[in-house]
């Protein structure tokens, strides 16, 4: 279900930090479990977008990090920060644990 092939994605992942795990504009959940999954594997935190295109799309996805100070403190906080994500199309499992 991935956009963008798993060779690119291995070819570049030194220069990947976060991997959005959740977009609220998928129409199904595998490309999100699929995102996540190569996260886990790559030790890469987790982020989620809710990819509007409308008024009423907004705010579909939020990630609820703590305060942080910098790039290294955002990376670390994401790995904890609760999820959830309302699909645009459905509603989806809100997964505040991940």
């Amino acid at each position: 279900m991935c956009t963008i092939d798993r060779e690119v994605l291995q070819d570049v992942i030194d220069r990947i930090d976060i991997v959005e795990g959740y977009n609220a504009r998928n129409r199904s959940p595998e490309a999100d479990i699929e995102s996540r999954a190569f996260a886990g594997e790559h030790e890469k935190p987790v982020s989620a977008g809710s990819d509007a295109h409308t008024h009423i799309e907004l705010a579909g996805a939020l990630v609820a990090v703590a305060p942080f100070e910098g790039p290294d403190d955002l990376l670390a906080n994401l790995k904890d920060a609760p999820v959830w994500c309302r699909p645009a199309n459905t509603t989806r499992k809100v997964n505040p644990q991940r």
